[in-house]
């Protein structure tokens, strides 16, 4: 085997930061779909304090995602994916 010649599979692509950034994303956005369709998708509010009134004057709306096992998925994960 001293002239054999390594040919790559044509689906081979080289481990580098960004095809793994680009699978972690593919995950993401197949998970959100998922999550559209099977209402996975859970809105918290958050009431905010005014301390200069002394009650809650407000509150701000956190979306949340749970994936095909329950687990809560990051915001910072699926929102910039999103």
């Amino acid at each position: 085997m001293q002239n054999s010649v390594f040919i790559p599979n044509a689906f081979e692509r080289p481990y580098n930061k960004e095809t793994t950034i680009e699978y972690e994303n593919n995950k993401i956005e197949r998970l959100i779909y998922e999550a559209l369709e099977k209402n996975r998708f859970e809105v918290y509010y958050q009431p905010l304090y005014s301390i200069c009134d002394g009650n809650f004057t407000e509150a701000e709306a956190l979306l949340r995602m749970r994936d095909e096992n329950g687990k809560f998925i990051p915001p910072d994960k699926f929102i910039p994916v999103a």
